[in-house]
């Protein structure tokens, strides 16, 4: 099928044509050349399990990668863009050579082993190319077993501001120790300054740890420890809370007034059980040092 489009003149390749998905087909780089003229109206295009891609194009305005697992860079010539979707690794390296001024990303990445200093450090480079878009989206799914050592890095330049749901792959979710979620947290805020912090309800024992953390700040022993002051001396207060549904719609909006029972016994009232807490944060102008 590609060497047959391959073969036609520009002219003739799918004029018309506006929604294109390729799944698991072995693509040369040769069917990218040219895509603006082989495809002058494409606005949406969908590329599933490829390895290398580098797309020029004035049409396009949304791309969704998925599951690319093996794909090792992306790069895209794209000015009328104004959405960027990612399911994948780490380790691709994604850029934008030009872009709308206004888009948004929706980044979705796993780290199903141990998540130590060097996958904060990749998620970090990885969410820093994405640093043209106005809205950044991450979706991080994690397990319990999380390692960030701040001596391990370098001092932390200028964080972008991003949308952080956090995905905690934990069976006994119930029980998540807390010194994981601290390097968690670390990590993420290390590697971004999030606008809000997103997590399932279901996974009610991490709710409570950052409910701990970011609302009533009540854990004076971990706050004292160099892994937390970093971020924290920057860290004003989780400025209110939002319980929302699937479609992260907006059920009600809790004041952080609230202690942990009563936070609780609000959600109790109103008889919610899948629903997503955002803890939506304040940061003081300072950057991170």
């Amino acid at each position: 099928m590609v060497s047959y489009l391959a073969g036609l003149s520009p002219a003739l390749l799918y004029q018309h044509l506006r929604r294109l998905s390729i799944c698991y087909g072995r693509i040369q780089d040769e069917f990218f050349s040219e895509f603006s003229q082989k495809f002058p109206h494409l606005e949406d295009l969908s590329l599933l399990c490829l390895e290398s891609i580098k797309i020029s194009s004035v049409s396009l305005k949304r791309i969704n990668l998925a599951d690319n697992v093996g794909l090792q860079e992306a790069q895209f010539h794209v000015p009328s863009i104004v959405l960027f979707q990612y399911a994948g690794g780490i380790e691709t390296r994604v850029s934008f050579v030009s872009a709308s001024e206004r888009w948004m990303s929706r980044v979705k990445v796993r780290c199903n082993k141990k998540a130590g200093t060097l996958w904060f450090m990749k998620l970090k480079d990885f969410l820093t190319r994405l640093s043209q878009c106005s809205q950044v989206f991450v979706t991080a799914g994690l397990g319990y077993n999380v390692d960030f050592n701040l001596d391990e890095v370098t001092k932390s330049p200028e964080i972008a501001e991003f949308c952080v749901n956090i995905c905690p792959n934990h069976e006994n979710s119930f029980k998540y120790p807390k010194p994981s979620a601290l390097a968690l947290l670390g990590g993420i805020f290390w590697a971004c300054r999030p606008c809000a912090i997103k997590t399932s309800w279901h996974v009610s024992g991490f709710t409570k740890i950052l409910y701990e953390f970011l609302v009533l700040r009540s854990e004076p022993n971990y706050f004292g420890s160099p892994q937390v002051h970093f971020w924290n001396k920057s860290f004003e207060l989780a400025k209110d809370i939002e319980i929302c549904d699937s479609k992260m719609n907006r059920i009600m909006q809790l004041p952080r007034t609230l202690d942990w029972k009563a936070f609780l016994k609000a959600l109790e009232a109103q008889d919610l059980v899948n629903v997503t807490v955002c803890f939506n944060l304040q940061w003081q102008q300072a950057k991170f040092s």
